[in-house]
């Protein structure tokens, strides 16, 4: 993963194959504009100077916040890898960035492999929301729901939308984003399992073992 700086590459424009230069951002950090851009849907988004067309350089970035030890790394869809695969490039990446720190040291760190998602962790992490909570409560809501197919559509965390008595999860569908249910799940419900799950460090390891490592994601779960 290159450090942001000096990241100019020339690329050819996916619309008029025209060579041009772009400075694509690899690395966001907590309190930045280019985490605000992220949210924004903004980041990497170019224009062409040849036939002006805008477009979405889809590109592996990392999220960190440095202060509170996480860290977020997005592996590009582009890659078309294995989750398996994602996760040994991730082990070489976090391996790397943190060779020097000890264990207790070392950030919570976690894979996502869609922008959206990567969002999302971002803002649960803004939030102090456990993801692996989160992660269980999304299969709670596909296991209980007849109208909800997983196999089509994805939950969401709603940031927007939730407050401080009600965490609300949007469902979409995976071909067009259309946005089709909306699902409210009670905070203390969530607090209760936060508190059954992660109550010990016994426990708490016992559950992280249902996720795959640092992909923490409801598709686990529902293999």
């Amino acid at each position: 993963m290159r450090n942001n700086g000096d990241s100019s590459q020339k690329l050819n424009c996916p619309s008029c194959k025209s060579e041009m230069l772009i400075n694509p951002v690899f690395t966001i950090r907590e309190n930045t504009d280019e985490l605000h851009a992220l949210i924004k849907g903004n980041l990497n988004r170019f224009s062409c100077p040849s036939c002006h067309k805008d477009f979405l350089y889809d590109t592996p970035m990392v999220y960190r916040d440095d202060e509170n030890q996480y860290v977020t790394y997005y592996h590009s869809s582009g890659t078309n890898e294995t989750v398996s695969e994602a996760l040994g490039f991730m082990d070489e990446i976090y391996g790397n960035m943190f060779a020097n720190l000890s264990e207790k040291e070392k950030p919570v760190c976690r894979l996502t492999l869609c922008r959206k998602d990567l969002i999302e962790k971002i803002k649960l992490h803004q939030k102090r929301l456990d993801d692996r909570i989160i992660e269980y409560i999304k299969y709670q809501l596909f296991h209980h729901s007849r109208d909800l197919d997983p196999t089509q559509m994805d939950l969401l965390f709603d940031f927007g939308s939730s407050d401080n008595e009600t965490l609300v999860f949007l469902a979409f569908m995976q071909t067009s984003g259309d946005i089709l249910y909306s699902l409210d799940f009670p905070v203390k419900e969530y607090t209760e399992l936060r508190k059954n799950f992660l109550g010990s460090r016994k426990l708490e390891n016992e559950f992280s073992k249902l996720f795959r490592g640092y992909y923490v994601h409801v598709s686990t779960l529902l293999e």
